[in-house]
């Protein structure tokens, strides 16, 4: 009796955990997170293209925060104590804390059913589409194409989903979305893109939840209903498939993809947000037959489009002109960052995208009082190769017949307490601050594009 009510029991357990879990295997034990007090120091630029380290926050006023060893950050302390000092002692600890708040009760079942199930047995969780709880918690990557699958069937006529523009390194699918109410074929687009760098969890919430608004306002909303007769969105949820599975079975905070990068197999991944044409490699201290840069969180790869990932990105952007607006998002810091990224220079269109900009900071302080940084990316520091700079370049605009993409990357929360393991109670919140200036960016740019 006591077998079969055990039996049971765990039939039971594993009904309410069926679908995706997750399985950090990775350990960050000896690792510990520096503050260096001025980004522009020789020193601590070279520090932060080091293999092994880490760079997680570069704050307007200048500082850094990066993860390493506690062996490397023995060394730093012994050729620049003045400049760098500890503000997380173990990065294990802080993650295990984190994760804490990351992750549902559910969730926390799904992991502890994981370490005695083979996952095989655990069958598709159902997706629920109108579930205002879906965005109480994350969700892994089979979760999120589903949930997307389920929102084109419940709105046909408003939604398009493509299942693949192409597949990554290991062969995930990276899809699509077009939300639309126009039969106009020379509409004007807005683009989305989600989770180009793995560990940024919140970015495909954004994704999602600006999905649901878009669709769930048409019809009842005015300004969602003139925007989506007026021209198409275009999301793409997940830029870095691979990379993200990789956060939820191995490593919490890994930021790029899972390609080889060395012939020793020592080095894995390549940022796909330094991996565009625009600027490709510009600015890069080190050589390319550097073993150091091709392990470095910020390996821009070995060409320009190097990667799967990119080459979709650009070639499905540059067919589906004119797209005269686009957002890049990450996590974390609060900023609105506009180009250029890795010319010192302003764009020629500066006036207008930092008045739009600010608008964008203020409209999203408003709904819960976070405040957002807007500035151009090069103030906050060097970065050749993103995503931002290319929807924003010359080359996308000789195929965007002739409009210019007021171009965005949006860093997300928080301001730094929990970094990139925001805690879920605080995914519907950022969504919630964000939609706003997304809609104000669609309807100032479609009633004034950026032409050539």
């Amino acid at each position: 009796m006591a077998v079969v009510y055990v039996v049971s029991l765990l039939l039971i357990v594993v009904s309410l955990v069926q679908g995706s879990f997750y399985s950090r295997t990775v350990s960050y034990e000896n690792d510990v997170v520096v503050k260096c007090n001025d980004k522009n120091d020789k020193r601590v630029k070279i520090l932060m293209e080091y293999k092994g380290v880490d760079v997680w926050r570069v704050y307007p006023t200048g500082q850094v925060d990066m993860r390493m060893s506690q062996q490397t950050y023995d060394v730093v302390l012994r050729y620049m104590p003045e400049m760098c000092s500890i503000i997380i002692d173990n990065v294990e600890a802080h993650v295990q804390m984190a994760e804490e708040n990351m992750l549902s009760e559910k969730q926390k079942l799904k992991s502890w059913v994981n370490n005695w199930f083979d996952p095989v047995t655990l069958q598709e969780e159902e997706i629920d589409t109108v579930d205002d709880n879906w965005f109480s918690e994350y969700h892994n990557f089979d979760s999120i194409q589903n949930w997307y699958r389920n929102m084109a069937r419940q709105y046909p006529n408003l939604i398009q989903y493509v299942p693949s523009i192409g597949k990554s390194s290991e062969q995930r699918d990276i899809s699509a979305v077009h939300i639309t109410a126009s039969n106009d074929p020379n509409r004007f687009r807005f683009y989305i893109q989600c989770l180009i760098h793995a560990r940024e969890w919140i970015s495909g919430c954004v994704c999602m939840y600006q999905t649901k608004i878009l669709v769930e306002g048409y019809g009842h909303d005015e300004t969602i209903t003139n925007l989506v007769n007026s021209m198409e969105f275009i999301i793409i949820p997940v830029v870095n498939p691979d990379g993200y599975v990789y956060t939820w079975n191995t490593d919490r905070i890994w930021r790029k993809n899972r390609v080889q990068t060395s012939s020793d197999n020592t080095c894995v991944g390549v940022d796909l947000n330094r991996n565009f044409p625009s600027g490709w490699n510009m600015g890069n201290s080190q050589h390319e037959n550097d073993e150091n840069i091709k392990c470095s969180e910020t390996y821009a790869g070995s060409d320009a489009a190097s990667e799967l990932e990119t080459k979709h990105i650009t070639n499905y952007f540059s067919r589906m002109g004119p797209i005269v607006g686009a957002i890049d998002f990450h996590a974390f810091g609060q900023l609105i960052l506009r180009p250029w990224g890795c010319q010192y220079v302003n764009s020629i269109d500066e006036h207008v995208l930092s008045e739009l900009g600010n608008t964008l900071a203020r409209l999203m302080f408003e709904v819960h009082g976070h405040e957002y940084t807007s500035q151009t990316s090069h103030e906050l520091y060097q970065a050749c190769g993103i995503a931002s700079d290319w929807f924003y370049s010359n080359q996308v605009t000789t195929t965007n017949k002739g409009y210019r993409t007021a171009s965005y990357t949006i860093e997300l929360r928080d301001d730094g307490k929990y970094q990139f393991i925001l805690p879920a109670e605080q995914i519907l919140p950022t969504c919630e601050e964000v939609n706003p200036a997304v809609l104000h960016l669609a309807q100032h740019i479609l009633q004034n594009p950026l032409k050539d």
